[in-house]
């Protein structure tokens, strides 16, 4: 029998993720659990499911706590804006975490920008480290012009977010993960397919972050 903590993760991120979005993340944590709770019935028909193999976790520097709060560094279009909420409720869909979106103020830990990356997609770069070795504070940088002309047109949608909920990856402690380990957000480069799993955690990793956290 699966851990509890990896069926109720199952349920939330890889049975129903299109549902969960825009709802868990006005959920604090203690009540994600009441509303995954709700779901044993369709979880215990998945106890047998096999897990894939899973990476080290950490495999970059640790955000300094499962609060993530996280502001818009410079004045985006809403187009934009929507892709950061986007990412934000991925993240935040992971029982453990908290993430959220803010003010610009003391204790926010990622501060988001839009910038010309002169042919990268986007970038995570921790700016200051914590006492307790952990990533006190970052700022996320994604290209949005490189992102919406990039072929094919019919997946700029799932590029932009893939590639927020990526980065967003990378400030919680994900590096990138190669092709043929398993499909999830880390994966660099464009979207291969429309599929959800480009943008969303799979059960594996969700696991990891709950443990480290």
């Amino acid at each position: 029998m699966l851990p509890w903590s990896h069926l109720l993760s199952t349920w939330l991120i890889r049975i129903h993720p299109e549902f969960s979005e825009g709802l868990t993340h006005t959920m604090p944590r203690s009540l994600k659990t009441i509303f995954l709770g709700a779901a044993m019935t369709s979880v215990l028909l998945l106890a047998t499911t096999p897990v894939a193999n899973a990476a080290p976790f950490p495999e970059l520097r640790m955000a300094d706590n499962y609060a993530h709060a996280w502001c818009f560094g410079e004045t985006l279009p809403k187009d934009q804006q929507d892709v950061i909420f986007y990412a934000s409720d991925r993240i935040d869909a992971i029982p453990i975490m908290d993430t959220y979106g803010q003010t610009c103020r003391s204790g926010t830990d990622v501060y988001f920008y839009d910038k010309d990356l002169d042919g990268l997609r986007g970038g995570y770069i921790c700016t200051t480290v914590g006492p307790n070795g952990r990533c006190a504070y970052g700022a996320i940088y994604i290209d949005f012009a490189y992102l919406d002309s990039d072929p094919p047109a019919s997946r700029v949608w799932h590029n932009r977010r893939k590639t927020a909920v990526h980065e967003f990856g990378h400030s919680i402690g994900f590096d990138h993960h190669s092709p043929g380990y398993h499909d999830c957000p880390m994966l660099q480069g464009r979207v291969p397919d429309d599929h959800y799993k480009w943008r969303y955690f799979p059960v594996h990793d969700a696991d990891h972050v709950n443990a480290a956290y």
